[in-house]
């Protein structure tokens, strides 16, 4: 019998052939679809290997441009066996698209890693990444290039999506969003419950740098740099907790949220709670070790939950290099991302909250270093890593 069992298996395995028995695919803009999706016969497309992938794979993407519309993954992962997509040299796998959205998240269980995502035509961009699954990692990708400057202002975000459950957004570098005439475009933009968005530069939006709306519960926003958010429009934040959802109705209002060691500068409203007069927004709701400077309006606006922020500072950070620039969504005013790294005189040094502080920084290294954790998306240490480069000037960072 068992010598059957094993005779069985061996026909089951020949006849699927290495690459369906195996857990890891290949993408290459040098292969073919035709291909097997192994790392010698990889195949050409994003899309196909998504139409394919199943619970448990990793599809790596090799450095190229992938230019393929919309790429829908719905197909979906489980707790310990997602689907990961991944560039392996951060960055260099480069997704563009000049339709709606690059990615589209349908199904759960799904991680993107490491890509750069753009629109080649940012005139017909709503959303880049497009969440519509739960338990989703959108993780270390550079998202840039959303103008959305159609007729009307449809609204949207860079990474962005419906309310959602168990969102892990961090790591990623987002710039250039927006247009001068309309304030519904938002780098990060989601809702829902369990969400931790963390580590995350975000620089040059026109709307909200980072907006969590119609209502947000149980989540944390921690350790982002934020800035040059809003463009001209005085009723924009680097940070918003939104509630546009009645307590009373079917879904549930905004509390018992997290807001801390964020480094948030040159916004209208540092961070803020909005907008509905009907939504509720409880009284759970803390910002912790937030340093909040040169914003037009107000450094915080929290009259709906009545919070007090804890250990607020106002001070220079003290990057390694910070790009002056404005708020207008075009690279040609952004004035680049700059070294977010903090000097070894910052004053942010040590003087974070341990409360859901993410484990390790936007390069990896692990946190703490010193007797706290630290205010911003790096972590000091004596020898502190560069960030990634923009594209142009890639050579093969990963972390």
């Amino acid at each position: 019998m068992r010598s059957e069992i094993r005779r069985m298996l061996l026909i089951v395995t020949l006849v699927m052939g290495p690459a369906m028995a195996a857990q890891n695919y290949y993408v290459s803009t040098a292969g073919s679809d035709s291909n097997n999706g192994s790392s010698t016969a990889p195949w050409k497309t994003i899309t196909h290997a998504a139409a394919l992938a199943q619970a448990g794979w990793t599809v790596h993407v090799a450095p190229g441009t992938y230019n393929e519309g919309v790429i829908q993954i719905s197909a979906s992962g489980t707790s310990s066996s997602p689907i990961t997509f991944i560039s392996d040299t951060q960055w260099a796998a480069k997704v563009a698209d000049s339709a709606w959205h690059a990615f589209y998240l349908t199904g759960s269980y799904i991680v993107i890693n490491g890509f750069e995502v753009y629109m080649t035509n940012p005139d017909k961009a709503s959303d880049i990444i497009d969440i519509y699954g739960t338990h989703e990692k959108v993780v270390n990708n550079y998202v840039h290039e959303l103008d959305n400057t159609g007729p009307s202002c449809w609204g949207g975000g860079a990474i962005a999506g419906p309310p959602s459950s168990y969102l892990t957004v961090t790591g990623n570098t987002i710039a250039n969003v927006g247009f001068s005439t309309c304030d519904n475009v938002n780098g990060i933009y989601l809702g829902g419950d369990h969400l931790y968005i963390a580590n995350n530069i975000v620089r040059n939006v026109v709307g909200n740098c980072i907006q969590l709306w119609p209502y947000v519960s149980y989540s944390q926003i921690m350790n982002n740099d934020v800035s040059y958010c809003g463009g001209s429009f005085t009723n924009q934040a680097g940070i918003t907790i939104g509630t546009d959802v009645n307590n009373q109705g079917p879904l549930p209002g905004s509390n018992h949220n997290v807001v801390g060691n964020n480094i948030v500068r040159n916004t209208w409203f540092g961070i803020r709670e909005c907008c509905s007069d009907s939504g509720y927004l409880g009284t759970d709701e803390q910002y912790l070790n937030n340093d909040v400077l040169n914003a037009g309006t107000a450094n915080y606006y929290l009259v709906k939950s009545g919070a007090t922020p804890q250990n607020p500072l106002s001070v220079d950070p003290l990057y390694v290099s910070y790009s002056t620039g404005q708020s207008c969504g075009s690279a040609s005013c952004g004035g680049g991302i700059g070294n977010y790294s903090l000097q070894a005189n910052s004053p942010l040094i040590d003087k974070g909250t341990s409360s859901y502080a993410p484990s390790a920084d936007f390069s990896g290294a692990a946190r703490p270093q010193g007797a706290g954790f630290d205010i911003g998306a790096y972590e000091y240490t004596s020898t502190s890593t560069a960030p990634p480069l923009p594209p142009s000037q890639l050579t093969a960072i990963v972390h």
